[in-house]
């Protein structure tokens, strides 16, 4: 019996190991659509180039790892004259290529009268 436990622990172990190099090989296919999609200013252009020199990868595969992390919000509403000021707000965001919103509810904040600040994650649990 130990040796089939054993035996259990080394399979996920290295079931853990193949998922995750996986996901780490998909980052290349995640920087070509960044590239092909977006464009550097000019102005942060020798930032970028600075970064790619610390870091040994492109632009694009920077923006792929970072594409997972946490994001920031702040936004104004402005009522119109006369109404009250907005009591709260909510985000969401749409994933064409997964055809749904965000699978984390963005936690919103009031940071004043007519402001609200949401965070969280775009990122689907277990994809990149």
């Amino acid at each position: 019996m130990p040796a089939l436990i054993t035996f259990g622990r080394i399979l996920f172990a290295v079931l853990f190991v193949y998922t995750g190099a996986t996901k780490l090989f998909a980052i290349q296919a995640t920087s070509d659509f960044i590239a092909a999609k977006v464009a550097i200013p000019a102005i942060v252009a020798p930032y970028m180039a600075q970064l790619e020199g610390l870091t040994g990868m492109t632009t694009p595969q920077m923006l792929a790892i970072g594409v997972g992390a946490f994001f920031a919000v702040v936004v104004e509403v402005c009522a119109k004259p006369g109404a009250p000021p907005a009591e709260a707000v909510s985000v969401d965001a749409h994933m064409p290529a997964h055809r749904h919103g965000m699978n984390y509810a963005a936690k919103v904040e009031r940071v004043s009268e007519t402001r609200f600040r949401a965070f969280s994650t775009c990122r689907a649990p277990g994809n990149s």
